[in-house]
């Protein structure tokens, strides 16, 4: 993965991430994927002989990890013809925000934090197509300005 696409994908990982913390705090029937990812980790740190993390910083490895692999995988947007990169980010951000809807009951999570309603079903997708789209953006911007 080249620099503009590391460097792209954190942006829109973070703005991802920004949007998200809004709405939580703003919206009461937002998507909670930091609920969802706190349970996973917990969840998996249950099944090794790490002692049990307390909320704040279950929640400090949560966003963490969060933001890389939100990073990670919205960089994938510059894989391919530059010309197509909006495409990619759509379909990479809708993608993830389905996978958020429903992967959660069939992992063993609650599924209530990100498709409790229709309006948290719309607010998941939405966010982090606004996520994966920024980091576009911010990709051809990165590659204008590396030339």
């Amino acid at each position: 993965m080249k620099g503009a696409a590391i460097a792209g994908g954190l942006i829109g990982a973070c703005v991802l991430t920004a949007l998200h913390e809004i709405t939580r705090k703003t919206t009461l029937k937002a998507p909670r994927m930091d609920l969802l990812g706190m349970q996973a980790l917990s969840k998996g740190l249950a099944k090794t002989n790490i002692r049990p993390l307390d909320d704040q910083a279950l929640f400090n490895y949560t966003l963490a990890g969060d933001i890389v692999s939100n990073a990670l995988y919205f960089g994938l947007a510059a894989a391919g013809p530059k010309k197509d990169i909006f495409i990619r980010a759509g379909v990479l951000g809708a993608s993830a925000g389905v996978a958020a809807i429903c992967v959660p009951g069939r992992a063993g999570l609650n599924p209530a934090y990100s498709n409790r309603s229709l309006q948290t079903k719309a607010l998941t997708i939405g966010l982090y197509m606004a996520g994966s789209l920024t980091a576009a953006v911010a990709i051809r911007l990165l590659d204008k300005l590396g030339k």
